[in-house]
């Protein structure tokens, strides 16, 4: 059974990526004119919520990943445990190489528009894909705590039972603040 603490790292997670889709929403909602100049700025927060969505879920399936920016790599370990996100195709060559190139000067990569209204699109949906995983694992962590609180209950444990109440109501607010 997946424990609490797994469940409220995951959430946390998320909340990130969702800051950096926000972040990259703003920045991408500007005039025209001014897009041209916030392009990598958006690609970088794009990427760093698919980065950190895929984190996200792979803390959830409990597999371990060596630190990294690196989507392929992510991609292939969440691959390793479901085909959730098998039928989304995106450019990890252009994703990933936002996460580092197009934030510093010197070799200078001239991103399209397009390319990265699609790669935000892309990252919207790989950070909603998730949070509906997290949300069917809460509701097996709920029916499997419910066993847990009956039998606690029936010893007159009520100070565990009450506490596993509690962190079951902060995990569903949590979940449903981000979608």
């Amino acid at each position: 059974m997946i424990q609490a603490e797994v469940i409220f790292e995951c959430i946390n997670w998320l909340k990130k990526s969702k800051e950096d889709i926000i972040s990259a929403e703003v920045l991408l909602d500007v005039d025209k004119e001014r897009k041209k100049y916030v392009l990598a700025s958006a690609g970088f927060h794009c990427q760093q919520s698919i980065e950190k969505s895929l984190k996200a879920f792979l803390i959830l399936e409990q597999v371990n990943f060596r630190r990294t920016h690196d989507i392929d790599y992510l991609l292939n370990k969440c691959s390793e445990k479901s085909d959730l996100l098998s039928n989304i195709n995106i450019n990890t060559e252009i994703i990933n190489s936002l996460a580092v190139a197009g934030r510093y000067p010197g070799e200078y990569i001239n991103y399209e528009i397009d390319e990265i209204e699609l790669i935000f699109k892309q990252a919207n949906k790989i950070l909603h894909k998730i949070i509906n995983v997290i949300e069917l694992n809460i509701n097996r962590y709920l029916e499997n705590c419910c066993e847990i609180i009956n039998n606690l209950y029936d010893k007159n444990e009520i100070n565990e039972t009450n506490e596993i109440i509690e962190q079951l109501k902060n995990a569903k607010k949590e979940i449903n603040k981000l979608v």
